[in-house]
């Protein structure tokens, strides 16, 4: 900072507190004065001797400022960060931002040697509890912005662990509360124990139903499930994490399951949800192959449609449970179909082209209508060619388009085994596909051919 916005803000302060500060001082004095008189008419006041004197040892590091800064020890504690904080020399940047850096130690990787949430710090892997959230809420209200990069990482990992924490406490009351109700339905001979007790939650948290339900859903999954329980608590996993575990374990028998979660844990705190997921399905799979094929079977009879509102205005349509093979071709046929639309001239993204094929074909629309002036377009999709490609090889192994189009061009597409009947679409965008020549179409009329039916 330059000397001579230093020696301004140093007049500024000083001229703030010189006033108040001559009048404490002056209090000060006739009170220490008084204090003196009163001690000498007691004959309380002796002076030190020099054993007293030899035992004090002077501590540098203590005294008020000198040189210089001296007259900083006259300012107020918030006068003095003000002044602090703006003489503050710019951090520098630095050179891997602190959130990449590893915080334990390892793989050559030193420990750190910070302090407060710093790395190495004692507040940076403190448990969740209320003592990190009272030094965390400290550090918030003092304000974020004092912190180091290092120190601001600290605070939002201890962040994510007290909210890990509130989520256990959570869960645990939900369970406390489902067990109440179960037992107090049981007593009174109900057919269906609990069976209001997400309404109960609803009510109490103002939740929809739904929300609802999978919060009393994740917390009646946990009860078998200690140690992911305990885990969360512990600030170890996130509460998406323990949902993964809930789900994927979901299908097992208590004995399995309890296998199949520890060896999950030991490598939860440093997975994303998709690793942990796919860590905890092969997992399951090598503890009981039976028990995840009911699970995909039962799941298929839930096969279902979905329609729902999303933010912004516009609308979701989605299919659930689905089987894999089936979702996997619709979604090269959708590909395809896109990638047609294109040539000519079509425009708009891949994936709006894809949402613009799928509202068509869903609302049975023709595709032609997509171009705006009647470009003829194939309107159903319905396999593949015997090499198991699209007719220009754009969708390998995947299904491609056929059928005829509303105005009879490209007619006589087939499914597996058959062929594609003429040597290019009419408009020359799938040039020298099947058994015509490159650029014409077949003269040959339509013939069926072993073909699945349009979906």
């Amino acid at each position: 900072m330059p000397e001579a916005h230093t020696a301004d803000l140093r007049e500024e302060l000083l001229a703030r507190v010189w006033g108040p500060t001559v009048r404490a001082v002056s209090r000060r004095d006739a009170e220490l004065a008084a204090e003196m008189d009163a001690l000498a008419a007691a004959r309380r006041l002796t002076p030190s001797d020099d054993w007293e004197l030899d035992e004090l040892v002077p501590d540098p590091r203590c005294g008020p400022p000198d040189g210089a800064d001296a007259w900083l020890a006259n300012l107020p504690a918030e006068l003095l960060f003000e002044y602090l904080a703006a003489t503050e020399d710019p951090p520098c940047r630095e050179a891997i931002v602190a959130g990449r850096l590893p915080r334990q130690p390892g793989d050559g990787w030193p420990p750190g040697d910070g302090c407060g949430f710093a790395a190495g710090g004692v507040a940076d892997e403190l448990p969740p509890g209320p003592v990190l959230a009272g030094l965390a809420g400290d550090a918030w209200t003092a304000g974020l912005g004092r912190l180091s990069d290092d120190e601001l990482i600290g605070v939002l990992r201890a962040a994510r662990r007290l909210a890990s924490w509130s989520a256990a406490m959570e869960l645990a009351a939900v369970t406390d509360l489902a067990t109440r109700r179960e037992a107090e339905s049981a007593g009174e001979g109900s057919c269906a124990p609990g069976e209001h007790t997400g309404d109960e939650i609803a009510a109490a948290l103002t939740l929809t139903a739904r929300a609802a339900d999978l919060l009393l859903d994740l917390a009646t999954a946990l009860r078998r499930l200690p140690a992911t329980m305990a885990a969360l608590a512990a600030g170890r996993i996130d509460r998406y994490r323990a949902t993964v575990i809930a789900d994927e374990l979901g299908g097992l028998g208590d004995e399995h399951a309890a296998v199949v979660e520890q060896r999950v844990l030991d490598h939860a705190p440093d997975q994303t949800t998709g690793q942990l997921r796919a860590a905890a399905r092969r997992a399951v799979l090598a503890a009981d192959p039976a028990a995840a094929r009911e699970r995909k079977e039962r799941a298929a009879r839930d096969a279902r449609v979905e329609r729902w509102d999303e933010h912004a205005g516009t609308a979701a349509l989605a299919g659930r449970d689905l089987p894999p093979a089936d979702v996997l071709a619709a979604d090269h046929n959708l590909s395809a179909l896109a990638g047609s639309l294109r040539r000519p001239g079509v425009s708009g993204t891949m994936d709006q082209l894809r949402a613009r094929a799928y509202l068509a074909l869903l609302t049975g629309r023709p595709l032609t209508a997509l171009t705006g002036r009647g470009t003829p377009l194939a309107d159903r999709w319905i396999g593949t060619d015997a090499s198991g490609s699209s007719p220009d090889g754009s969708c390998p192994g995947g299904p491609y388009l056929g059928g005829s189009g509303p105005d009879g061009w490209w007619p006589g597409g087939t499914g597996p085994g058959g062929s594609w009947s003429g040597g290019s679409s009419p408009d020359g965008s799938w040039p020298g596909a099947g058994h015509g020549e490159p650029g014409t179409a077949s003269s040959a009329p339509a013939r069926a051919s072993t073909g699945h039916s349009a979906r």
